[in-house]
């Protein structure tokens, strides 16, 4: 019985570039997938409570991403636009 001694290979990372195209066809993805569920959703529930509710698990979601990446907070002059 032999045992390999190469090295364990790693596969290669994506570039900043390729992980933010790889990223956001994922999202437009993902996206696409909204118009579908929320029909089905208004048929059942409010369309206001649908929308807010739509809103609120995309601020979460992208709020955890921006935690998770360690992005930093916005300057000061920026607040008022994103506000």
């Amino acid at each position: 019985m032999t045992t390999s001694t190469a090295p364990a290979s790693h596969p290669p990372r994506l570039g900043a570039d390729r992980k933010g195209l790889l990223l956001g066809l994922i999202a437009v993805a993902l996206f696409s997938l909204t118009l579908p569920f929320t029909r089905l959703a208004v048929a059942e529930l409010d369309p206001t409570f649908v929308a807010l509710g739509r809103a609120l698990v995309a601020a979460c979601l992208a709020g955890l991403w921006l935690w998770q990446q360690r992005a930093p907070l916005p300057r000061r002059e920026q607040w008022l636009p994103l506000a």
